[in-house]
């Protein structure tokens, strides 16, 4: 046998060695039992055999979430909680004991979200992610604190470049107390325990995610959030086919490519993005940032001259 096909096509992350005719991979989606026919082939013609595969949903295992331990201000709504797992694709989620006042957790997708309106020591929570084939569990922590004051990070929203070393990040309002963060800092960044301080070389790739950082004080705990973004590395000059020049997509050394939070309060979180010009006021104190592609969402009565 020189060769070999299948048809139909096999299910997703499994494939066929046209030369050797093994079938290897990691099946990634649960299909019913089906008849794959695979003809091998050489010189003096070819032969067929029929394959019967079915691939089951199988258990969810290795549960995680993306903030635990997890640090909440009383009174102050959350980002959402979201889990991970691999395997089986879990359909329902429970969690033992109940979680803080406040907090709910989604029995279909297993996010936590809500406002804590109390409260609470660091307590640990069991939640568990079920489908018909079985079920894992994670243990989570969750602390809600009081909320003296609101740390402030100038910017709060950033974006590093991996293996290239930051300004050191400051806080404007720093109180004198024990400094720590959840979730833990991308790889390479540091956070000072006392100055609540961020420093040092992010040493890899992270996607964007709001890190909480608190302080600890006799007064009771202080908050701030802060949203870390780790790119890779800028690419060289690239030089413009037929035109003798080249093009450098590269910042100036020391400068920091900053993504635009434009503090909506029904969505904290979102992002401006595809800037298009830039325009400063006559007394230097104001700068206009004009965005492409996006349309702006009118409140009732308002109009655009208002936004702008």
């Amino acid at each position: 046998m020189t060769s070999f096909s299948i048809v139909p096509t096999l299910p997703w992350g499994l494939s066929l060695n046209s030369s050797t005719g093994v079938i290897s991979g990691t099946p990634t989606v649960a299909t019913d039992q089906s008849i794959y026919t695979v003809t091998a082939y050489n010189a003096g013609g070819s032969t067929t055999a029929a394959l019967s595969i079915a691939l089951t949903n199988g258990a969810p295992t290795r549960l995680t979430y993306s903030s635990n331990p997890a640090i909440y201000t009383a009174n102050t709504q959350i980002m959402v909680n979201i889990p991970s797992s691999i395997g089986g694709e879990p359909t329902e989620y429970g969690v033992s004991p109940s979680l803080p006042t406040g907090l709910t957790l989604n029995p279909t997708s297993g996010r936590i979200s809500g406002t804590p309106s109390a409260t609470s020591t660091q307590s640990s929570y069991t939640v568990t992610a079920s489908n018909a084939f079985g079920s894992a569990t994670a243990k989570l922590k969750i602390t809600v604190e009081n909320n003296a004051t609101t740390l402030s990070y100038s910017p709060s929203t950033v974006v590093y470049t991996a293996g290239q070393a930051i300004a050191p990040l400051k806080i404007s309002n720093r109180v004198t107390g024990a400094y720590t963060v959840a979730p833990p800092f991308p790889d390479g960044l540091t956070l000072n325990g006392s100055t609540g301080t961020i420093r040092e070389t992010p040493s890899r790739v992270s996607s964007t995610e709001t890190y909480t950082v608190t302080a600890s004080t006799s007064g009771g705990n202080a908050v701030g959030r802060v949203s870390i973004t780790v790119d890779a590395a800028a690419p060289w000059a690239q030089t413009i086919p037929n035109m003798e020049q080249t093009i450098t997509p590269l910042a100036p050394s020391g400068a920091q490519v900053q993504q635009l939070n434009p503090d909506l309060p029904d969505n904290p979180g979102w992002l401006a993005t595809h800037a298009a010009t830039t325009t400063v006021s006559p007394d230097g104190n104001t700068m206009l940032v004009l965005t492409s592609g996006l349309q702006p969402r009118l409140r009732p009565g308002q109009r655009f001259a208002d936004i702008v």
